[in-house]
């Protein structure tokens, strides 16, 4: 009976994730997906309450734009620069930013 085969070293270490010099690439990669994952919640957050808001107003035209926008998209977002977080305990409104936009 013959023996199993066996992946070669370099297979397998393709199979379980990046090779050990690469783990910066990896940490990174992670890293912006967490970010992406971000942008998204905080972006459908904000759609979800101005579609609430328009479709308690009856606003056709609102809803109809809102429908069109993604929540996906982070043109809106400056990804780059240094930020600080001031950790005064103060928690992010929406409900407060949402009613400063207005689509009409």
């Amino acid at each position: 009976m013959a023996a199993p085969r066996l992946l070669s070293p370099r297979r397998a270490r393709a199979c379980s994730g990046p090779p050990p010099g690469n783990i910066a690439v990896e940490i990174s990669n992670q890293f912006a997906r967490l970010i992406s994952n971000a942008i998204i919640y905080y972006n459908s957050a904000i759609l979800s309450l101005l579609f609430a808001r328009y479709e308690a107003a009856g606003h056709a035209k609102a809803l109809a734009l809102i429908t069109q926008l993604s929540p996906a998209a982070w043109r809106h977002i400056l990804l780059n620069g240094h930020y600080t977080f001031n950790t005064d305990g103060k928690v992010i409104d929406l409900d407060v930013i949402v009613a400063a936009l207005d689509l009409w």
